[in-house]
């Protein structure tokens, strides 16, 4: 599977950029936030450095995270504090954009981060019982959440049916001009029978393999809209081992270790 590299795209960089502007982006805009990095180590250091960050990750490039504060400088993320602006667009985690100000209203504190990603998953729908797996950061939390969704949903739709199979049908469009009224629709309502039939099945179908569902969901370890990593604009996380912060205090002590270890291998005298 094929991985996106730091190297070939920086986050708000223009598609037309060349590698070394890409390269130059991201060390320029970490070391502006961080200006002690250059205390440490020169620039090309600091990304030889990043190239050691979560090398096996399918997902190479920094991303950046919104924040009220500047906690990230000596703090970790913590699963604690999940859900305490809000539940998420997709779900209870940590999210992360490719694009700055992306998540706005979040803060005026944007940061990198690099992510550990190797089994993401794709065309996560909003709209369906994957949010509702995605709320709830245990499986047994996120099946108290399922399911009671799920038995709402065959519930309402089981109710719409014997309206339709009644005779009943919303009439909230305007039919094309020449079509017999009642003709039109009779066939609407049939029509909507068989979708409305088609979902509740589908629903129940769901409720009965919830945990399978969510098992599959938990084998996962990064959410996405899209359908690949080319082309995503959000991504959500959800283990506080898979974020390595630009610039913060763990960042700033591995670099001290990556460039003194380095003087150390350069040094002929070191192996004597």
């Amino acid at each position: 599977m094929e991985h996106y590299s730091i190297q070939n795209k920086f986050p708000g960089k223009p598609e037309n950029s060349t590698e070394n502007e890409s390269k130059k982006g991201v060390v320029d805009f970490v070391f502006n936030q961080n200006p002690e990095l250059a205390e440490i180590g020169t620039k090309e250091e600091y990304l030889h450095f990043l190239e050691t960050i979560f090398p096996d990750s399918l997902l190479q490039n920094p991303v950046y995270h919104e924040t009220r504060s500047d906690w990230f400088k000596t703090e970790k993320f913590s699963k604690e504090k999940i859900g305490q602006t809000d539940a998420g667009y997709y779900g209870k985690g940590f999210y992360f954009s490719t694009q700055p100000g992306i998540s706005g209203g979040y803060g005026h504190n944007e940061f990198l981060s690099l992510l550990n990603v190797k089994n993401p998953k794709y065309h996560v729908d909003t709209y369906t019982v994957g949010k509702q797996i995605l709320s709830g950061l245990t499986k047994q939390e996120s099946k108290s959440i399922a399911v009671p969704w799920l038995e709402e949903q065959i519930l309402h739709y089981e109710k719409e049916l014997v309206d339709l199979k009644n005779g009943f049908i919303r009439k909230h469009s305007d039919i094309p001009s020449g079509v017999d009224f009642e003709t039109y629709w009779e066939n609407k309502r049939i029509e909507t029978v068989k979708n409305v039939s088609n979902l509740v099945q589908e629903y129940q179908d769901q409720l009965k393999n919830i945990d399978a569902m969510i098992d599959e969901y938990y084998s996962h370890d990064g959410f996405l809209t899209s359908d690949n990593l080319a082309n995503y604009e959000e991504i959500l996380i959800r283990e506080e081992d898979q974020i390595h912060i630009l610039g913060s205090k763990d960042d700033l002590k591995k670099f001290g270790e990556f460039v003194e270890n380095g003087k150390i291998e350069s040094d002929p005298s070191a192996s004597k």
